[in-house]
């Protein structure tokens, strides 16, 4: 993550694979965690200089919990800007988008939808009855295309603002769409190869389940019963471990410009050894999206049943009808802005984790020093503990 040259620096132009985000190799010899329980460098009461922070999380040593979710919360607070601007614009063309086709499918089948509406002259005809059919599916497809492109832009637009935010730097708006934009259909491939891998196992399980459950006779339904139990908790323990093996895989794709299998295969290098600390960072991670997003939900969900009841009491039932559209409009807006920043912390947990792994296993944290522009603070050696220096005393 190395800048080209000082006038791409300047612009925020980072590259990622070739300068400092590629694959490293072991941190050098020497330079590795002190051991646990051991007397830290000069003895107690002597702490080392802190390591330089140009960005949202201290370049030097391996980060713990604090820090990483500290990393997140701080690239959002840093990049809100950018995930609402992107997110708005893209949600909001979905939606103006679905609306026209959905009004010009409407306008070339009126004839057809006016009969349909109308039971007493509606007589089914194949023809129409078909095009109406085929002209819903495809809108059905174009949608699915859409959403899974908005979600791939989406997701590498968070690492996209965070590889930045980790040296202290910002990108433009239209800089970050474009990143994003680029690495989209590689995230989303990821994504369906990600659920490719760990959900064909858990539906063989389900299917094994189904075929005993129908071939066996009554005396054997606990058997059954019992096997259906052990293959669930299997199937369910097999997802867990192999979505947390291969969580990393998008933002190796972004950051490191890998292919999908490549980057899945970097995902299970970067988790072999630290599963269970990863699992319950994110486990937390989850747990506090959860929260913010029922913070925001909740309060959606009293709104338009209050909205309902006005109706009801209005004396003009055109106008309460508006007013709850408007509404309904409000808290389909609201929703879509919560979700990007939810989405958007969790992959931003799960970024940061992997920034920390690099750090641990590949000493990265030189290459991120060089890319923010920072020397490493030299070692320093603790003072002495009679004051003076060495010699002085008798």
């Amino acid at each position: 993550m190395v800048a080209d040259d000082e006038s791409r620096r300047g612009e925020g132009e980072i590259v990622s694979h070739d300068a400092g985000w590629g694959p490293q190799g072991p941190p050098p010899y020497g330079q590795g965690v002190p051991p646990y329980g051991g007397v830290p460098p000069g003895g107690f009461g002597w702490m080392p200089p802190l390591p330089p922070k140009p960005g949202v999380i201290p370049l030097g040593p391996p980060l713990d919990l604090g820090k990483i979710l500290g990393g997140a919360f701080g690239t959002l607070g840093r990049c809100w800007t950018h995930l609402l601007a992107v997110g708005s614009a893209l949600y909001g063309g979905l939606l103006v988008l679905m609306g026209v086709v959905a009004g010009t499918g409407y306008l070339i089948f009126k004839s057809a939808v006016d009969e349909m509406v109308d039971q007493e002259t509606f007589s089914p005809d194949g023809t129409s009855v078909g095009a109406a059919v085929a002209v819903g599916i495809l809108l059905w497809l174009l949608f699915i295309v859409l959403v899974l492109y908005i979600t791939g832009v989406l997701t590498a637009l968070v690492y996209v603002l965070l590889e930045p935010s980790v040296v202290g730097q910002r990108l433009t708006v239209r800089e970050a769409w474009r990143r994003a934009h680029s690495r989209a259909w590689a995230c989303v491939g990821t994504a369906l190869l990600t659920g490719l891998i760990v959900m064909v196992p858990v539906i063989a399980a389900v299917v094994v389940i189904v075929i005993l459950a129908a071939t066996v006779g009554q005396s054997s339904v606990g058997l059954v019963v019992l096997l259906g139990i052990l293959l669930g908790l299997g199937a369910l323990g097999y997802a867990v471990w192999m979505g947390i093996r291969l969580s990393m895989g998008p933002v190796a794709v972004v950051l490191e410009a890998a292919s999908p299998v490549t980057a899945l295969r970097r995902s299970a290098q970067l988790v072999r050894g630290s599963w269970w600390r990863i699992f319950g960072i994110m486990l937390l991670g989850y747990l506090i999206a959860s929260v913010a997003s029922q913070v925001v939900q909740i309060p959606l969900q009293i709104i338009l049943p209050l909205a309902g009841i006005g109706l009801g009491t209005s004396d003009s039932a055109e106008a309460g009808l508006v007013v709850v559209l408007l509404l309904m409009l409000l808290v389909m807006a609201v929703s879509m802005i919560a979700s990007v920043f939810v989405n958007a912390f969790m992959q931003l947990v799960i970024g940061v984790l992997y920034v920390d792994r690099r750090i641990r296993t590949e000493g990265l944290a030189p290459a991120l020093l060089e890319a923010a522009g920072v020397a490493a603070a030299p070692p320093q050696d603790p003072p002495y503990p009679y004051g003076g220096a060495p010699g002085r005393h008798a």
